[in-house]
């Protein structure tokens, strides 16, 4: 299956792409990706994203998953819906993009407009811990990730 796909049981499916990817260009904002996360880093974010992931109740994994994906130094997080004609095909709109700084060790959090351009969330800049930038997707404070 491709990255960010759900498998049949509704699970959070992927796989970690963060390896290779030097240098290559972000096209949704033009920033270089630098070096790939550290194996052990991209470990322990694939863990806490497979618990963000299983939060959507089995009952509605049909019409709602959550999916990530490793490209380069980053990690988009997505909504995924049955597309509305034709039930067998699906949408993914990525709505929160974490970006890996290697140089710092640290995390920065984007959000996603209504035009798919990328923005830095304000304050979440190099933070240490994935698990803390993810919190705050979750609580959602300013309510730009899920309304």
């Amino acid at each position: 299956q491709p990255n960010g796909a759900v498998a049949p049981d509704g699970l959070c499916d992927h796989e970690a792409t963060a390896r290779g990817s030097f240098g290559t260009l972000d096209s949704t904002n033009g920033q270089s990706t630098e070096m790939p996360i550290p194996e052990l880093e991209v470990a322990r974010v694939m863990r806490l994203l497979d618990k963000f992931c299983d939060r959507v109740p089995v009952a509605v994994r049909s019409e709602l998953a959550y999916v990530y994906r490793f490209e380069g130094n980053t990690v988009l997080l997505s909504e995924r819906r049955p597309h509305y004609k034709d039930r067998t095909r699906h949408t993914e709109l990525a709505f929160a993009k974490f970006v890996y700084s290697p140089r710092i060790g640290g995390w920065s959090l984007r959000w996603s407009d209504r035009n798919g351009w990328w923005h830095r969330y304000d304050g979440f800049e190099n933070v240490p811990q994935f698990r803390e930038v993810l919190r705050e997707v979750e609580a959602d404070p300013t309510c730009i990730f899920f309304g």
